[in-house]
């Protein structure tokens, strides 16, 4: 599949996106727990300290991923089908009738290759 970049057309859209599902507010929720994690490490040697921040992302990415799958997803879906249909390049049609799964891995998908723009992005919707 073909690298899907956010472009600039679709940098409001996404935004907006993020903004009705109060992605800052998870992101800052989801941080203070991460922090909790490498504070546990502070006098350890750098491979633990390493490891701990590793491991602190990893809990980060996936209870961030989590909770706007499951309990925020809907809270802007009209847009999300709006955006996904714009930067994939299906139809409406196309997408509603994909399953949950495949939806899922799109959007991670998508999430994975634009991350720099999702962490920027997340400190401009608080």
């Amino acid at each position: 599949m073909e690298k899907m970049i956010i472009k600039g057309k679709d940098t409001f859209k996404v935004l907006r996106i993020m903004k009705k599902m109060k992605i800052a507010e998870l992101v800052k929720e989801n941080k203070k727990e991460a922090l909790n994690i490498v504070k546990q490490f502070n006098g350890k040697d750098d491979k633990e300290k390493e490891k701990a921040v590793k491991e602190a992302q990893e809990i980060m990415g996936a209870g961030i991923l989590a909770d706007i799958i499951i309990d925020r997803i809907e809270l802007a879906e009209e847009e999300i089908f709006d955006f996904l249909e714009s930067i994939t390049g299906m139809t409406l049609e196309e997408l509603y009738q994909k399953d949950i799964s495949e939806l899922v891995e799109l959007i991670i998908s998508i999430v994975k290759e634009n991350i720099d723009f999702f962490t920027r992005a997340s400190s401009l919707t608080k």
